[in-house]
């Protein structure tokens, strides 16, 4: 029995808007309680792709009405706050002290305005004057607003990218294991979105017989999306005053150049600090928590974040990710060549020497060492 290619369009739509329907919700009620700005925005921007399939669905209902498509004017809006949308929400996961600006306003809403201006004027006002001939630049602006369009969502996204990238190197500042909380499941989901939205704008462009298996791509992308937002975590576990801290003291952007040429430590003060932390790091072996951030060294120096950053940068030339890991790296070393640990997988090691990742791990002492684990081992127990 063939199925019309039409009716099985109709059955995904509806079942992306159910699913981005449920998306929105979860992200909106956030139950783990987790990164919560970061997690309003997610649940806005699932919300306008649900608004996007409640247009095509309203009719599959039932809902034929005379003015059918002025009425679903205010709905199609949001297809135009669907990219800012989502820049705020990296932008918010990765500063969730982040305040509102009169300009985000402009961001957000520029484009969806215009289209409601354009669609009020086409809709009601150009009807009225039909005889005296179309508005040239309307009719301009009209013909390139999917262009607009496009290059807002590519704009938007890419803008998402950097951020990313940006926050991959802020995360070495205060901690040793990167891996919960580089947001590499959020850079999945740019990704993902990326390629739905390229999708979405060949759909608009071209006129294809098949256009069902877009509406495939966009269902298996919606749980893609809801799949990498499960595995988020808390990016800044630690009290509001020491989040705080490290988002204006250590990654704050603007004043970077001026705190780096900031003396928070004198000179003389910087040996002393200097031989207690390697006393710490030598005879506590603190690195070896892979838990191990700047708040918990800070502690047991008993300084404060800020200082111990400068400590770290001023007197070893290194950031704090730079600084554990070649501790990690030089107990990896001595664990290899130790018989006592010949009972140890890499993975085992690994552990031991406080990484969550054996890829990570891996990647760390090559960099180090310029030789895999393995390599190491074996070059070095024959010239023993």
């Amino acid at each position: 029995m063939n199925v019309p290619s039409t009716a099985v369009s109709d059955l995904l739509s509806i079942l992306s808007l159910g699913a981005s329907l449920l998306l929105a919700f979860l992200c909106l009620m956030n139950t783990q309680k987790v990164n919560k700005s970061g997690n309003r925005w997610l649940g806005v921007f699932v919300s306008c792709i649900f608004f996007l399939y409640i247009d095509e669905n309203l009719a599959l209902a039932g809902f034929k009405i005379e003015h059918a498509t002025k009425s679903l004017i205010i709905l199609n809006f949001t297809a135009f706050i669907f990219a800012p949308a989502f820049f705020y929400t990296v932008s918010y996961f990765i500063r969730p002290d982040r305040s509102w600006k009169i300009k985000d306003y402009f961001h957000l809403l520029t484009l969806g305005i215009i289209y409601l201006l354009l669609s009020t004027y086409l809709l009601f006002v150009e009807p009225l004057h039909a005889k005296e001939g179309p508005n040239f630049l309307l009719t301009l602006i009209a013909s390139n607003f999917g262009v607009l369009y496009s290059l807002q969502i590519f704009y938007y996204c890419g803008a998402s990218w950097v951020k990313l990238k940006k926050h991959e190197n802020d995360v070495r500042l205060f901690t040793a294991s990167i891996e919960n909380i580089d947001l590499r499941w959020l850079k999945g989901v740019v990704i993902c979105v990326i390629v739905m939205s390229l999708l979405f704008i060949i759909n608009i462009s071209i006129n294809l017989s098949y256009y069902y298996i877009f509406e495939l791509f966009y269902l298996v992308g919606i749980f893609i999306i809801a799949s990498f937002s499960l595995k988020q975590k808390e990016i800044y576990p630690f009290t509001n005053a020491q989040t705080n801290e490290i988002l204006h003291d250590l990654i704050q952007p603007s004043n970077s150049a001026k705190l780096e040429s900031k003396k928070l430590i004198e000179d003389s003060k910087i040996e002393e600090l200097k031989a207690i932390l390697l006393h710490i790091m030598e005879s506590r072996k603190p690195f070896l928590d892979c838990e191990l951030t700047l708040v918990k060294l800070a502690a047991m120096m008993d300084i404060s974040l800020h200082q111990l950053s400068y400590l770290i940068n001023t007197g070893f030339d290194e950031n704090f990710y730079q600084f554990v890991n070649r501790y990690r790296i030089e107990e990896t070393k001595k664990m290899l060549l130790d018989v006592k640990s010949n009972h140890l997988s890499f993975q085992g090691i690994a552990t031991e020497v406080g990484f969550k990742s054996k890829s990570v791990f891996n990647a760390t002492f090559k960099r180090y060492t310029g030789q895999t684990p393995r390599e190491y081992k074996a070059q070095n127990n024959n010239t023993l």
